[in-house]
């Protein structure tokens, strides 16, 4: 079976808001353009701006996916309030 990748749409979008420690935080982000199809929805950490934390304790899950927009939950599993950011 042969798979391939198109990049149609993507960004940076930093999640704009401190999580505190052990909390989740949700975020929708809008599609430049609707989808004639749900899409798939990749998403690669960038960053946590929090000094000494450990990037593999901040998770991010994909929901609710649309033909205009998906949502990102942000699970924050460390001691510290984290800021982090993502390429989708």
């Amino acid at each position: 079976m042969v798979f391939s990748v198109r990049l149609v749409d993507g960004g940076y979008q930093a999640v704009g808001a401190d999580i505190p420690a052990g909390t989740a935080y949700d975020l929708t982000v809008q599609f430049t353009k609707p989808f004639t199809r749900v899409p798939v929805v990749m998403i690669t950490q960038y960053g946590v701006a929090t000094a000494g934390m450990h990037n593999t304790l901040v998770k991010f899950i994909v929901t609710d996916r649309t033909t205009t927009s998906f949502t990102v939950r942000v699970l924050n599993g460390s001691e510290v309030q984290v800021r982090p950011a993502f390429y989708w």
